[in-house]
């Protein structure tokens, strides 16, 4: 895994367990799988990230050669992808992942970028090129990982828009892909410029309440099930 000089890092280890280090810069996305959640031996939940499972680091666009797997053990939580780039792009997580046509998330350069995973699923990223407005990213995120171990980011993106004006998503947020393990929906926003969002509301419509937002800063925003995403520039 990548780690940035002056910072610190949690790592769950287990007994005879060493670490290496080696000194490097990183040109591409960069992309390691852990495990997150889950119970420890002596049964207590564990809100770390576990020793990766594989790495991987994508030069140009394309997709990961490995995939996602889970711990045979039953305590050791659920798939997570940790992304690191080095410049912006676009991701997207899933078994057959197209980060040009597909769902997927803005990933900032410089930023460590979580997100959860099933078994099986792969990583693309392509370039975003400049664009002007919004990306929107609909997931789910949080809940209970099918391990029993609490998963502390989101999940792989149902769909994602990109609006360039004032306007409205024209998907809205689907019902979770498992109910039993992911908690509340969120519309993850990346404006590149300065405006406010509002979540149109299946249930309320009428109401247009907005929050600003801060042009190149993440925002997640909490929905439910048939809401839209509405953007208007400053």
């Amino acid at each position: 895994m990548f780690v940035d000089a002056g910072s610190l890092y949690d790592v769950i280890v287990e007994a005879g367990d060493k670490v290496a280090f080696a000194a490097g810069g990183l040109s591409g996305l960069h992309v390691v799988q852990l495990l997150a959640g889950g119970r420890g031996w002596e049964g207590t939940f564990v809100d770390l990230m576990r020793i990766p499972r594989w790495s991987e680091t994508l030069s140009t666009a394309g997709a990961t050669t490995k995939s996602a797997e889970r711990s045979r053990l039953h305590g050791l939580g659920e798939p997570v992808f940790l992304l690191r780039s080095s410049a912006d792009a676009f991701v997207a997580v899933g078994p057959n992942p197209d980060a040009s046509a597909g769902p997927k998330f803005f990933v900032p350069s410089g930023t460590d970028y979580f997100i959860s995973a099933d078994q099986g699923d792969k990583v693309a990223y392509t370039s975003p090129g400049a664009f002007s407005g919004v990306h929107i990213a609909a997931c789910y995120g949080g809940g209970l990982g099918a391990r029993g171990g609490v998963v502390d980011c989101v999940y792989r993106a149902l769909w994602s828009e990109t609006l360039t004006s004032a306007g409205t998503t024209v998907n809205s947020l689907k019902e979770a892909p498992r109910r039993d393990a992911f908690g509340d929906g969120i519309f993850r926003v990346f404006p590149t410029i300065d405006g406010f969002i509002t979540v149109v509301q299946a249930a309320d419509p009428t109401n247009t309440a907005r929050m600003p937002v801060t042009a190149l800063e993440t925002y997640d925003v909490f929905a439910s099930q048939g809401d839209r995403l509405a953007w208007q520039p400053a």
